[in-house]
């Protein structure tokens, strides 16, 4: 089944040409599979990847880890199950910027309330600026249309 889920993967740009031979395979962005299917919202294929040894606080792309992935992405069932397998949810990315603070920056109130329920630190008071969104909402952008579809 995980070489399924890896092959599926490996249309998507940050392995285009590649084949994915483990889980832990860093891609041409610095990005992993756990990154993408976080992204995604894939949860069959995050709770496959976790089993066969993703590291779920992996870091990718810009420090990234799964956790700020899919919270970029809006996408509250795999930030639930990132966090039932360990996710750290004070994490930082190469800004300093916490789940929860991207979160903010995106105007995610709901998103905010699941982090804030697992141990993070309320972004209360706490402002990007105009250039972390500006720059998230890019980042998105490019994420969306890196996916192939089906």
């Amino acid at each position: 089944m995980i070489n399924e889920v890896l092959r599926k993967y490996s249309r998507h740009v940050e392995f285009i040409g590649d084949e994915i031979k483990d889980v832990a395979q860093i891609g041409a962005f610095g990005s992993q599979v756990l990154h993408l299917a976080s992204f995604a919202n894939c949860c069959d294929d995050i709770e496959e990847l976790v089993q066969a040894g993703a590291d779920v606080n992996a870091i990718g792309d810009l420090g990234l880890r799964p956790l700020h992935y899919a919270v970029l992405a809006g996408n509250s069932e795999a930030i639930h199950l990132l966090l039932l397998k360990g996710a750290d949810v004070r994490a930082e990315n190469e800004f300093g910027e916490t789940p929860m603070q991207m979160a903010h920056i995106l105007g995610q109130a709901g998103i905010e309330n699941l982090l804030l329920e697992a141990g993070g630190q309320s972004a209360y008071g706490f402002d990007g600026g105009a250039t972390a969104k500006e720059r998230w909402l890019a980042f998105k952008s490019i994420q969306e249309g890196n996916f192939w579809t089906d």
